[in-house]
Formats: structure tokens, sequence, C-alpha cells
């Protein structure tokens, strides 16, 4: 489907799928930044976008303190949004107070309840992370594992609602989901991206990170990659079909 596509065609294709618009000229994006790979190539992608069409950009970031890079990648996303004249929200958090057990889990929960308090407060209606490809192979194989229930075999969503009520809607999409981490780092090579590697991408106390380092050999391997794709494509197939059921029933009934 993407054969021949630029990374920042595939993350335009995606959001107006996602969208389900045609075009989304003079919409506003909040997007998810660390300063890794993933999200400046996002940003980069994105910027490369908005030189063809009228969009907002604004950037988000937490520094959670963690390692000895923090500063350095917090900075370093704070000098992108000063170079490209972008917004950016930065906020601090102190990992220490995150009880020891799922670190992960609390992270993504702050990370998250953050995301959607910003949008609310500035009425923006979608935020952007940058989970490809890689990340959903990986949770797949997590599940698999630890033999979790077919819901979880879905893995990660490509959009959902981070907040709806009669005010205002806010979307949460990931536009990369679909994309490899190979052809994310052919991409920051080709645009010759500054990006920093997290160092505790490589504590093996993390689950994803023990999981990564697991199956580090197979990744690229393209029936490893198709076995782990297919599980959560047919999960996502069943619990559509699943919704569909109950919508119906559910109007039967009115």
């Amino acid at each position: 489907l993407w054969w021949g596509l630029d990374i920042k065609d595939i993350i335009y294709n995606q959001i107006c799928k996602l969208i389900d618009k045609k075009k989304f000229n003079g919409e506003t994006f909040l997007i998810a930044i660390s300063g890794g790979l993933d999200s400046v190539v996002l940003v980069q992608a994105m910027l490369e976008i908005k030189k063809n069409i009228p969009i907002n950009i604004k950037l988000f970031h937490v520094n959670y303190n963690m390692h000895s890079k923090s500063k350095i990648m917090s900075d370093y996303c704070l000098n992108i949004a000063k170079k490209h004249n972008l917004e950016i929200y930065i906020k601090d958090c102190d990992s220490k107070e995150f009880k020891n057990t799922n670190i992960e889990s609390q992270a993504r929960e702050f990370r998250y309840n953050s995301l959607r308090k910003i949008c609310i407060k500035n009425k923006i209606n979608y935020a952007l992370t940058a989970h490809h490809q890689d990340d959903q192979i990986e949770t797949i194989y997590m599940t698999e594992k630890n033999k979790s229930s077919w819901v979880s075999k879905v893995g990660i969503r490509e959009n959902f609602f981070l907040h709806n009520d009669d005010n205002i809607k806010v979307s949460l999409i990931r536009p990369m989901l679909n994309t490899s981490k190979e052809n994310i780092i052919q991409y920051a090579s080709k645009n010759k991206l500054t990006y920093f590697d997290d160092p505790t991408n490589n504590d093996l106390k993390f689950l994803r990170n023990k999981t990564r380092n697991e199956i580090k050999d197979k990744i690229n391997n393209l029936q490893f990659r198709d076995k782990y794709l297919t599980i959560s494509k047919d999960n996502l197939l069943k619990l559509d079909k699943i919704r569909k059921q109950i919508n119906e029933q559910f109007y039967q009934l009115i």
C-alpha cells in the first residue's frame, strides 16, 4: 500500500483516514516529542506537510528527569520549537514520585493526562504520537507471551478519544503505526536529523526494553513481523464486528 511513498506522504494519508477527512487544512495538531528518533521524525514530516498546506503545529514534551540526558533532550525540544517558531508545552515530572511497580504505565498515564488537559484548555482536537510498526510488534509479542486476552492482542490503537464530550472531542492519533523503524531510520538519515537516544531504553528492568532486546534478532524478519501484525489485525476485525453487533442491537432496542 505504501510502496515508494515518503514518510510524510504516509503520515498525511493516515491522518486523513483517521480523522475521516479528505484534507486537514487549518487543523491544529499537538505533537508529543521526546527528542528521540521517532518523534523528531514525526515533527519533521509534519513540518514538511506544513510547507504545502496551512496547518498549525504545537509541541508537547515531558521531562521525567529520569536519566543523564533528560535536560539535554528537553532543551533540544525547546530549540526545535524556537527554530520553527512553534509553541511548545513542557511538563516537568519528578519520576521519583512514581511507585516502583510499573513505572512505564505511570509515566504513560502522566503523559496522556497532560496531553488531554492541554488539548482541552487550548481547544486542540488532535494529538499525535510517534508509535510505529515495531512498537506494535513488540506489544503483540508481549501479549502472546503473557497469554493475555484476545482484546489485548488488538495492540496499539491507531486512534482513540483522549476526551469526548459536548464541548470538545480530543483524538489521539498515531499516524506512523504502519511505518517500520527501518524506514524511520532511513528518513532521519536522508534528512540529516539530529536526535538523542534515551538511556532508559537500555534499562532491562522495563518490560518493553526487555522484550525489544529479546526479539532484536527477529524484528526485521518478514515472517516474524507478519505473524504478529496479523494477530493484531485479526483481533481488531473481531472487535469491530462485535462493536457493530452491539450498535445494531442497541438501535433495535430504541
